[in-house]
């Protein structure tokens, strides 16, 4: 699954991806074991991640200079039962 969104180059945003309607579905309800980010795409930059509530993955970018074009990020979790899922966000880079 891909989300889109856009930044501009010098703005430093946490993006967020929740797996709790995911887990909603499961009995007994899971949970995020790992979470691992990367640049799949471009030129901006992961400065950090972290869980949040057990079910949410963020990931703080910065940078991307070239205007108007896609980077994109991944995100991938293992869950404490083992299921594992992937989740790319597309960043349009815009002069703002």
């Amino acid at each position: 699954m891909t989300f889109e969104t856009t930044k501009a180059p010098n703005e430093i945003i946490d993006y967020s991806i929740s797996y709790a309607a995911i887990f909603a579905e499961d009995t007994p309800i899971d949970q995020i074991s790992t979470s691992a980010w990367e640049v799949t795409k471009g030129d901006v930059v992961l400065d950090s991640d972290r869980i949040d509530d057990t079910d949410k993955a963020v990931g703080r970018v910065s940078g991307g200079t070239k205007w108007n074009s896609y980077h994109e990020v991944k995100n991938t979790i293992v869950c404490i039962s083992g299921q594992k899922y992937t989740r790319t966000i597309r960043i349009q880079i815009k002069r703002k």
